[in-house]
């Protein structure tokens, strides 16, 4: 199955030598009036020679033959003739009667001798005796002076004589697969060799004059035994391909790096220590495989091989890892064999990066994008993507650092427009952040009664998230006014940033009596709930719970400047909880010891509505802060605490709590409240219009 299958192949590829090879018959004036190229190829012998005058192309490979058809030199006016894949073992040295043959074919046969006449072949131009058993060439093989194709691959011939050099329009010698041990200097006289191979020989040494085929695009010199290339390979610059792998070379001239044509180089399986940081100048590159050497170390500037479309490393250990590697894959090349983990964890610190880049979490973000930077550090698209989100989060400077380094680097069109852009824009944010910074720093000393300025300088660095900057900026606003909203809404935000969720709870109170209506207000009630332990269901008069979905707060303008890290999370947890509450002690359950049952039931507060709720968790807070030293945040705590410490010892807690919970204006009982206890609620707004801020 497999002979028939390889069989097929070679059939195939012996019609497409036959369009080829027709097609430059037709070149030769004398064969264009005959119009060769539009005649048939004949494929039966018997049918050939009845119309014999007129036959000009024979293929008859696959044909089972066991002898060379005698028949055949009727057909003078033959011009290709294939004879492949047969069991031909000899050629009669009437082969010469077929004086216009230009191509002959007789590959994949038993042929052990090529007959001394084929010499008289004089217009023989494409000659295939591959896949035989053929030794020794003929001195007279070297007459046909026309030849341009030479496939001699795949036979046991160990010597090619020096009449080699005659044959000057030679362009193609293929030679691979024999037992040569030594290539003669005269064929460095065939100038007009555009592809040469002898692959898999036994070759040690290259001749002087071999490195003056200067037509040369493809050198197959791969499994031999070569141990030096010289440095005149550079007078070879049309090279496209070279393979030198399988063989014993223990160093390589930096004379490589000059053949910039190169797109493929193999060099694997050698005895290489080290690799020249030329080759790094082979720009046009597309295929480099060095794996099986005992380098220890990847040229830095490999990472200029911007077209590299796969590079093998394949058992190359290589300590420490090296930067180029991280380059190289960046540009979009295949690393084979790479066996360490590097690269990996470099994809998945990017991966990982831009997750959080994605969900809102740019702190994180930006903390991957920095620990990534540091060990891949010439990743344009990381480089990019970092520059990008710092500009986003007002981290100007460090923006417009990030991107001029990566203005330095190699990259596209693309990425340098991209980056440019960048840059401009990080240039003068930061230009405009130091003038904006500069005129309310001068307006605030100017006017330190007026709480806007300082409201603005405090809002920029939350902008630019440095949290503890604003927060210390919108603490001295509302000491110069308690009645500035937005700067205890933008307090509330930066504790629930930074986790401090009693700071959160007393400054978004605060916000929320001063500002009970509005997108702020709403968007940040959720949160209060969750973190005061109240319910965020409320059940209407079908039976269906409704529940707030909603965990991002957003400013006036509707841009989001807080997402819940897990808003889908959070909800279901809330729904839990409610139901945990409603249902777990509806029956009592006399296993459940009754001290214990009662400590579960005050913490779930399963029997009380979230007014009641409101004033015991509110008060367990306050009792908490008055009763610890807070270093932290103690201005704010010294702050905001005695106005609630004083708003419950005066007992307006509980209008205080109806006031809030109003926020969601859904309840029954809070408007009903509200209605019957106008006068408490009076009392409550005179205590807080009166009300002495200690810190102002």
């Amino acid at each position: 199955m497999v002979l028939k299958f390889i069989k097929s192949i070679l059939s195939c590829i012996s019609i497409i030598l036959i369009l080829a090879s027709t097609h430059l018959i037709a070149q030769n004036p004398a064969d264009d009036e005959l119009e060769i190229d539009k005649e048939p190829v004949y494929t039966n012998l018997s049918k050939a020679l009845r119309n014999a005058e007129k036959v000009y192309k024979l293929n008859l490979s696959n044909k089972k033959l066991n002898e060379f058809p005698i028949d055949i030199l009727k057909l003078k006016q033959l011009r290709l003739l294939i004879l492949d894949s047969n069991t031909i073992s000899f050629i009669p040295q009437q082969i010469s009667e077929l004086q216009n043959l230009r191509y002959l074919s007789i590959a994949h046969n038993s042929i052990a001798e090529i007959p001394i006449s084929i010499g008289d072949l004089n217009k023989l131009r494409f000659l295939y005796i591959d896949y035989n058993n053929i030794s020794t060439l003929p001195s007279s093989f070297f007459k046909l002076n026309q030849l341009e194709d030479l496939f001699i691959n795949n036979n046991s011939i160990k010597e090619l004589p020096k009449e080699i050099q005659v044959l000057q329009k030679l362009e193609r010698l293929i030679a691979s697969h024999n037992q040569f041990e030594s290539i003669p200097d005269e064929i460095g006289h065939l100038f007009g060799l555009k592809k040469l191979s002898f692959a898999h020989n036994k070759i040690k040494t290259l001749p002087e004059h071999f490195y003056e085929l200067t037509n040369l695009t493809v050198l197959y010199l791969h499994n031999n035994s070569i141990h030096r290339i010289d440095s005149k390979i550079k007078k070879i610059n049309k090279l496209e391909g070279l393979t030198l792998d399988f063989n014993k070379l223990t160093d390589l001239p930096i004379e490589l790096g000059e053949l910039y044509n190169l797109k493929t180089l193999y060099i694997n399986n050698n005895e290489l220590i080290e690799l020249p940081s030329e080759l790094g100048n082979l720009f046009k590159l597309q295929n480099l495989f060095i794996g099986n050497n005992p380098i220890k170390q990847i040229p830095v500037n490999f990472n200029n091989l911007t077209k590299l479309q796969i590079f093998d490393i394949s058992n190359i250990l290589i300590q420490p890892f090296p930067q180029a590697l991280y380059d190289i894959q960046n540009n979009g090349t295949k690393i084979q064999g790479l066996t360490t983990k590097e690269l990996y964890q470099a994809k998945i610190l990017l991966s990982q990066a831009r997750n959080k880049k994605l969900t809102d979490h740019a702190n994180e973000a930006i903390a991957l994008y920095d620990k990534l930077i540091k060990i891949d550090t010439n990743n344009i698209v990381v480089m990019t993507e970092y520059a990008s989100i710092l500009l986003e989060v007002g981290e100007f400077d460090k923006a417009a650092l990030i991107s001029k380094l990566a203005l330095s680097k190699n990259m596209s069109q693309k990425n340098i427009d991209d980056l440019r852009m960048i840059y401009s824009n990080s240039i003068n944010r930061a230009s405009k952040t130091e003038l904006t910074i500069s005129n309310l720093n001068a307006k605030i000393k100017k006017d330190s009664t007026n709480a806007s300025p300082i409201f603005d300088l405090g809002k920029l660095y939350f902008d630019q998230q440095k949290y503890e900057d604003a927060k210390s900026t919108l603490y001295q606003a509302i000491k110069v006014d308690p009645t500035h909203a937005n700067s205890h809404f933008y307090l509330a935000v930066i504790a629930l940033t930074l986790k401090n969720d009693s700071l959160f709870i007393m400054a978004a109170l605060r916000y929320f009596l001063l500002q009970p209506e509005g997108l702020k207000t709403s968007s940040t009630y959720p949160f209060l709930l969750s973190k005061m332990k109240m319910k965020l269901g409320v059940t209407g008069k079908n039976g269906n719970t409704a529940y707030y979905d909603s965990f991002i707060i957003k400013d006036d303008n509707k841009e989001v400047i807080y997402k819940s890290e897990n808003p889908s999370s959070d909800l279901l947890s809330a729904m839990i909880f409610d139901l945990t509450r409603d249902d777990l002690f509806k029956k009592k359950d006399k296993k459940i010891n009754s001290d214990l049952q009662e400590i579960i039931e005050e913490t779930l507060y399963s029997k009380k509505n979230n007014f009641e709720i409101f004033q015991l968790e509110f008060t367990k807070i306050c009792k908490a802060l008055n009763n610890e030293v807070k270093e932290q945040d103690k201005k704010l705590w010294d702050y905001y605490l005695p106005y609630y410490s004083s708003l419950i010892n005066n007992g307006h807690l509980e209008a205080f709590a109806y006031l809030v919970t109003k926020i969601r204006a859904n309840s029954e009982e809070n408007s009903k409240w509200l209605n019957n206890h106008a006068d408490q609620l009076e009392k409550f707004r005179q205590w807080d219009k009166a009300y002495h801020w200690e810190n102002k």
